[in-house]
């Protein structure tokens, strides 16, 4: 397997944020200490400056130094129900930069982290598999035949079908703090035999990773 870029790399926190004006500072004050060290190029205007899409307050491309000295892209959300950040480098990155405004917030502002935290993740990867998803289960190959004999193309073309995709999910999924799903899928725009895949799991990034390894393991042994 072969990592070829990580999409989103999401860690998210449940918390009440209205702790965060729980001695009552501005948090226009708050923004500001936010920027400055961050330097978001689209931040919000004010606090009721909520996204519609996400009804977050969102901090978008801002830049973080890592404990590797690495300058990072990140991005911040403030919901009714707690924070997250997102990098594209790793879940670890964005882990780190949470602890980092968590830490501002703190020297400048006297915030604590409740210590009924709890704690997720999300992983967005593209990858190049040494095998094909098509094999997970040769029976389905019947399905893929039937449909490269029969479906028709505007375009009058014939079209080779494959399987597409493998999903996960929990019972309770959709459901308010359920898990997201897991999906592997060939990437989208590329030819078959490129064996790229696109995979969102609830995981943080080196465990995603570890997963598709795992699939690809049992694949090459299919």
């Amino acid at each position: 397997m072969k990592l070829l870029y990580v999409d989103i790399a999401r860690s998210m926190w449940v918390f009440n944020p209205q702790l965060l004006s729980a001695q009552g500072f501005s948090l226009q004050e708050v923004f500001k200490k936010l920027n400055e060290r961050y330097n978001f190029a689209k931040p919000p205007k004010h606090p009721l400056d909520v996204d519609p899409k996400t009804s977050a307050l969102t901090f978008l491309l801002g830049t973080f130094t890592n404990s590797a000295k690495k300058p990072l892209n990140v991005s911040l959300n403030i919901f009714n129900n707690g924070i997250t950040a997102e990098t594209t480098s790793s879940t670890n990155d964005a882990t780190e930069f949470l602890e980092d405004v968590t830490s501002l917030m703190t020297r400048e502002f006297g915030f604590q982290l409740p210590s009924d935290l709890n704690k997720a993740y999300l992983s967005q990867l593209t990858v190049e598999l040494d095998a094909s998803l098509s094999i997970v289960n040769p029976k389905l190959q019947v399905i893929s035949k039937m449909l490269s004999a029969d479906a028709k193309a505007l375009d009058g073309k014939a079209r080779q079908f494959e399987v597409g995709a493998v999903n996960f999910w929990s019972e309770d999924v959709g459901a308010s703090l359920a898990p997201s799903i897991c999906r592997i899928e060939r990437k989208w725009g590329v030819p078959f035999t490129s064996n790229q895949y696109f995979s969102i799991a609830p995981l943080e990034t080196k465990q995603h990773l570890k997963l598709i390894g795992e699939l690809e393991k049992l694949l090459r042994e299919s």
